[in-house]
């Protein structure tokens, strides 16, 4: 950008994380300013970096000066936006406080590392689409969270040839984060698998595609059948008990200590109504 008290001055903004941006040499006169998430010797950057089921909160530098600021932003790539854009507002003539304001305004993009909560589950509903960068950044802000974690994934699809590579490589680094992993799906789920396992022998692996859908349907077929009877004013307490058994098994993927999860499908819906729905039942 053009700085406003010298229109001559130009001024470019870079990440200095990124190996191939330190080595690059600006070809006109600018004035080169640097962010980074890892070297405190740039002219912004971040520390202290912590998450919650309220989003992260941080202490944000900028020439010297520091602030701590909150966003219900998640994720590493969320807050190198914020520090860069950051540093630009406060070349601009934004003080720090002014800044720390603009954070905390910032609205998430749905679905995408957006957080929900349901109970004492933590959602963190990265859902809208799923690349090795994106996932890379969903399993670090997992690993950061309090509490149990789990992970609802199909995989990474339309990954062209690499894809059973890449989704080898996602099992490998879900494997130490996750204490429970349910796999969506056979085709992807297998090079998944493999990598959890090779990374973690006594990993807790689920199919549930399969499994969630038939319990679902057989809850669906018992209430139904329990409401005809019961208006028949027929004993149904046997199915009732039958209905209950299935809900126990439901109510094993979402945990009654508080679960963190990661939800890369639909199917996650599916789950959501099941439990919301036995209430409205019985």
């Amino acid at each position: 950008y053009i700085n406003n008290k010298n229109p001559i001055m130009k001024e470019i903004v870079l990440n200095k994380d990124n190996e191939y941006l330190r080595k690059y040499k600006p070809i006109n006169r600018v004035k080169t300013l640097w962010f980074s998430l890892n070297d405190n010797g740039a002219d912004a950057y971040a520390s202290d970096i912590k998450y919650s089921d309220k989003g992260s909160v941080f202490t944000l530098h900028i020439k010297k000066k520091s602030i701590q600021v909150e966003t219900t932003l998640l994720g590493k790539e969320n807050i190198y936006n914020i520090v860069s854009a950051s540093l630009l507002a406060y070349e601009l003539g934004m003080s720090l406080k002014e800044i720390q304001k603009g954070i905390s305004n910032i609205k998430v993009i749905s679905h995408r590392l957006e957080l929900k909560t349901s109970e004492n589950i933590t959602i963190i509903d990265d859902s809208y689409n799923s690349n090795p960068v994106g996932s890379q950044n969903a399993i670090e802000v997992l690993k950061l969270m309090k509490g149990k974690k789990v992970i609802i994934t199909p995989g990474m699809v339309e990954m062209g040839k690499d894809e059973e590579k890449l989704n080898y490589e996602f099992g490998c680094k879900m494997a130490n984060v996750c204490d429970r992993f349910y796999l969506i799906g056979k085709k992807r789920s297998k090079p998944i698998e493999k990598g959890i396992i090779d990374e973690n022998k006594k990993a807790d692996i689920n199919d549930i595609k399969n499994r969630v859908k038939k319990v679902f349907n057989q809850m669906t077929q018992i209430s139904d059948k329990i409401s005809k009877l019961e208006f028949l004013g027929v004993d149904v307490s046997e199915y009732k008990e039958t209905y209950f058994k299935l809900s126990e098994e439901l109510n094993n993927i979402s945990e009654t200590s508080k679960d963190t999860l990661i939800l890369d499908s639909d199917l996650s819906e599916l789950i959501r109504t099941s439990l919301s729905n036995e209430s409205n039942v019985i």
